[in-house]
């Protein structure tokens, strides 16, 4: 009986030394992970020193002579407290989540790949003033260095079992891309709008889609009329589909859609006798939050005195989106812009992959994409475009799910409000 007893107690003793071995473990896995707050570090890109001072609650305040300094500084603590945030909202524009996740995110990658954004950030980057190249690249080396101080990979990347790849000018564009997508609805509202068109009476359409209102306030203090409410006898067509359900005041998905807005409030209206300004980005609160807080100072080319700024930076962008300068504030709310159309693609004298255009009968077009699959083969796929733009719906069959027998396409324009 002792001796089984002696067994027993001797295999728990055991199974409680590897797990509290395998605890202390992944502790000192993930606290190697942690970046590094105090000292100092040297590097090859600066050309001065770089102070990262950081308060109670871990807010960094970073001082330097240049801006391009203040950039590098930006990045690396960015990449001590967000890179594995900052590395899902380039991929999340990119379409390159399923490197990160596997299969899973294929679809949602090859949806993205459509609009190209990472070629179009190269582009922008490319087409950029040489002083703003510079602090993209200043920005992108602060992170690549804060990266490579970290004794190992940022925890995240443990839990998934994937290294993570270096940043790249091109990706803090790509970041913007991700906020466009999170906040414009163009294709959508285009179809829409096309679906209304299609069946609706024209005065109802006028009235839906009319571009303002009389109690909106104009900028430059010009008015437009509201459009007249049209009547019962617009809607007399709809009796043929049986009733029309009586609702009594505005639906509920209605009353939960979240309204905007962007005032401020001069000195001598405030209590305090400061001015106060206020906005509606319109990005939703999340875990890791959406902003990121810092301050720096640094000397502006030609001045005396350090320029000091307080404000969000967004993670993955080097600039202070909402902030001071303790002489001037600035914030913002979203505006939708309408910069894209919608075509319905005609086909040529011998049908897909041939479609007129007002120049004569032109050809569909296809550009490669390659997807890194994480756990699986890579997978290429043709995106198919029009001398406008990428197909939406890149099946060209005779009748498509718009019910029109033809593809259709997204094409750029000028930006404009809507």
């Amino acid at each position: 009986m002792q001796s089984i007893f002696r067994i027993v107690t001797g295999t728990l003793a055991v199974v409680v030394g590897l797990m509290l071995m395998a605890v202390i473990g992944i502790y000192l896995l993930f606290w190697s992970s942690l970046p590094k707050y105090d000292g100092s570090l040297s590097s090859n890109h600066l050309k001065e020193e770089v102070l990262i001072e950081r308060d109670e609650l871990g807010v960094p305040y970073i001082k330097a002579k240049t801006r391009e300094s203040i950039s590098y500084g930006v990045g690396f603590v960015q990449e001590q407290d967000r890179f594995f945030q900052m590395d899902l909202q380039r991929r999340a524009a990119a379409g390159e989540l399923s490197a990160l996740f596997g299969p899973n995110l294929l679809e949602a990658d090859t949806a993205l790949r459509v609009h190209g954004f990472r070629d179009r950030a190269k582009l922008l980057l490319k087409n950029l003033p040489e002083h703003e190249i510079d602090v993209l690249r200043d920005f992108t080396r602060g992170v690549n260095e804060g990266l490579a101080s970290l004794k190992t990979r940022p925890p995240e990347y443990w839990l998934i079992n994937t290294k993570p790849e270096h940043w790249k000018p091109e990706d803090s564009i790509l970041v913007i891309y991700t906020f466009y997508l999170d906040l414009q609805n163009n294709p959508g509202l285009d179809y829409a709008r096309w679906v209304a068109r299609q069946t609706l009476p024209d005065e109802v359409v006028t009235f839906l889609d009319q571009p303002s209102h009389s109690w909106e306030a104009a900028i430059d203090g010009s008015q437009l009329l509201d459009t007249k409410i049209p009547g019962p006898e617009a809607f007399s067509y709809l009796k043929a589909s049986g009733p029309v359900k009586d609702n009594k005041g505005i639906p509920d998905i209605v009353e939960r859609m979240p309204g905007s807005n962007n005032w401020v409030v001069g000195p001598k209206a405030s209590v305090t006798g400061s001015p106060i300004i206020a906005n509606d980005p319109h990005l939703n609160l999340g875990v890791p939050n959406t902003w990121y807080k810092l301050s720096y100072s640094y000397l502006p080319a030609g001045e005396t005195e350090y320029l000091e700024i307080h404000g969000f930076t967004i993670p993955g962008m080097p600039g202070i989106v909402i902030g001071t300068n303790g002489n001037l504030a600035w914030a913002l709310t979203n505006s939708s812009l309408d910069v894209d159309d919608l075509i319905i693609l005609e086909p040529g004298p011998n049908g897909f992959p041939e479609y007129k255009t007002p120049s004569g009968v032109s050809q569909i077009q296809y550009k490669k994409e390659v997807i890194q699959v994480k756990g699986a083969e890579t997978v290429s796929i043709e995106v198919p475009f029009s001398q406008w733009g990428p197909l939406l719906v890149t099946h060209l069959q005779e009748k498509n799910e718009f019910g029109t027998g033809q593809p259709i396409i997204l094409k750029p324009e000028t930006c404009r409000h809507s």
